[in-house]
């Protein structure tokens, strides 16, 4: 399974306690879906499209959500106590606790005539 993943690199050990935000835009093409993996202590995502249908997958569900003809508006908010893995761990090179299960996001759906 592929993913998208940018290193961010943190200066102290205060700046471990501090809160940071982050925002990209991401233009998909040739994709059924969109996972998230919630590893903040508060994971927060709004996701914008223009697709019509889409149909709301995994662990998460979101607690916004406006669909219509023109496109889809929704927002999720995930707080670390509702996953099974710790907020820090530390592990072998290349190691990680199994994240999959609680991933969340969209599928694409192709409506049927």
């Amino acid at each position: 399974m592929g993913g998208l993943s940018v290193r961010v690199l943190i200066p102290d050990a205060a700046a471990l306690g501090a809160h940071h935000a982050f925002a990209f835009d991401l233009d998909l093409n040739g994709s059924t879906g969109l996972l998230l993996a919630p590893l903040g202590r508060t994971t927060r995502v709004q996701l914008t499209s223009p697709w019509p249908s889409p149909s709301f997958i995994g662990s998460f569900l979101p607690h916004e959500r406006t669909v219509r003809p023109e496109g889809f508006r929704t927002a999720w908010s995930v707080l670390n106590l509702n996953r099974n893995y710790p907020q820090r761990w530390r592990t072998a090179e290349g190691q990680r606790p199994s994240v999959d299960g609680s991933t969340f996001g969209v599928r694409l759906l192709v409506p049927v005539d």
